[in-house]
């Protein structure tokens, strides 16, 4: 509540100013002084609150779509998986998964950046494929070809044996041509 405005004239002013002790003007000085830090503090409070409050809104705001990412992605994460294992069937890293974190494990929990270089390109070379193939589906787009140039590159014998039965194996199946372009002799 606002108080009302009060006038006061010289006289009355000299007046009150005579009946004040030094001491009685310091103090209500002081209180004044007072008053405007509460008053400071007060306003800086109120301001770290509604900050508090946006800052918590926005967690929760953050957590419910996290949920509903979760929600919407679950199956396509599932399905991802399911392609790049049954690509990695006939190798020693299945069964693959991709986290809701997008980490990618292979051989129950072996994270995918713990292998050798020539393993994790295969891993990745094939997780490539199973999200082509996811899309077309998706897409509701017919088996096309598969494009994969300098594939293989980095991978030793073993891991290229793999990628080439597996691209004229199972990968035949899901496209109508496959074209791949390697340096490996």
């Amino acid at each position: 509540a606002t108080l009302p405005a009060v006038s006061i004239s010289d006289e009355q002013l000299a007046k009150i100013d005579r009946e004040l002790s030094d001491e009685q003007v310091e103090e209500y000085l002081a209180l004044i002084g007072r008053k405007k830090q509460l008053t400071y503090a007060l306003q800086e409070y109120k301001s770290l609150m509604d900050k508090a409050r946006k800052q918590q809104l926005v967690l929760e705001a953050r957590k419910v779509l996290r949920r509903f990412f979760d929600y919407i992605s679950a199956p396509l994460l599932k399905a991802l998986s399911l392609y790049v294992t049954r690509l990695l069937s006939d190798t020693p890293f299945a069964p693959f998964e991709l986290t809701p974190d997008f980490e990618f494990t292979v051989m129950s929990g072996r994270p995918v950046s713990r292998l050798s270089t020539a393993q994790r390109d295969l891993v990745m070379v094939l997780f490539r494929i199973a999200v082509a193939r996811l899309l077309q589906q998706t897409r509701g787009l017919e088996p096309a070809f598969l494009l994969l140039d300098s594939v293989g590159d980095s991978l030793d014998e073993t891991n290229f044996s793999y990628l080439m039965s597996i691209l004229s194996g199972t990968v035949a199946q899901m496209f109508k041509q496959i074209i791949v372009t390697s340096h490996h002799a």
